[in-house]
């Protein structure tokens, strides 16, 4: 039997998800030979974003035992008991996030209106979009802490989510998001706790952006997400 003779006796949505796979293949594929195309910019971005706190601090005994001043702090600056607490400490960070990200994209704009000199202005100068996005649905959260930390010590899960404030932040150009990347690390108030580099090691469907969880000078972790 001949491969069209194979495929023409395969049922309608067989035949149906076979073209998909097709297209998501060589969607991928154009999508690598997109991030191909600025290596060099993008490498620059992935060297950037490495820098990030130890979480971890020692294995024994089949368990991790994680540094206790990355724990989420409940308002009176113990670590967090329960999800209230935790919610409560992150209506008190919402603020103080978002004044932390207009100020880095203001730093940005700062430097990137130094690096526009002989390029478009106003095709190239658009610097960010930032979206704040809505603190992290209870159950969704609650669901991540017993899935993802209930044997980490020291306890208890909950007090090591830290993408209850989360926002997003989208440039324009690689020496924009690399900018921004080391206006974080440089700034004294901001402490990077880690960081998930997807340049480096892309989603399945070849999505690629930084994600950094970032412990402010408040009492609540926050994740940024840099595209």
């Amino acid at each position: 039997m001949t491969t069209m003779e194979t495929l023409g006796s395969l049922r309608p949505e067989t035949k149906q998800f076979l073209d998909i796979c097709n297209q998501y293949m060589k969607c991928r594929e154009l999508m690598d030979a997109k991030y191909q195309e600025h290596q060099k910019e993008n490498a620059a971005a992935v060297s950037a974003s490495e820098k990030s706190s130890d979480v971890y601090y020692y294995y024994y005994y089949y368990y991790y035992y994680y540094k206790s001043e990355f724990q989420q702090q409940a308002i009176d600056g113990t670590p967090v008991k329960s999800l209230a607490e935790l919610y409560e400490a992150a209506e008190q960070a919402l603020p103080v996030f978002r004044a932390t990200l207009e100020r880095i994209v203001q730093k940005v704009e700062a430097t990137n209106s130094l690096l526009q000199d002989n390029k478009n202005k106003e095709e190239e100068g658009k610097i960010a979009k930032v979206t704040m996005a809505p603190l992290k649905g209870r159950n969704r959260a609650q669901e991540k802490a017993e899935d993802d930390y209930m044997d980490r010590v020291p306890g208890s899960e909950v007090t090591w989510l830290y993408d209850v404030c989360r926002a997003s932040m989208e440039f324009n150009s690689a020496e924009q998001l690399i900018a921004c990347v080391d206006i974080i690390q440089k700034d004294p108030s901001i402490n990077i706790v880690k960081a998930k580099n997807r340049f480096q090691n892309p989603t399945l469907t070849g999505y690629r952006d930084i994600n950094i969880c970032i412990q402010l000078d408040c009492s609540c972790s926050s994740e940024q997400q840099q595209q």
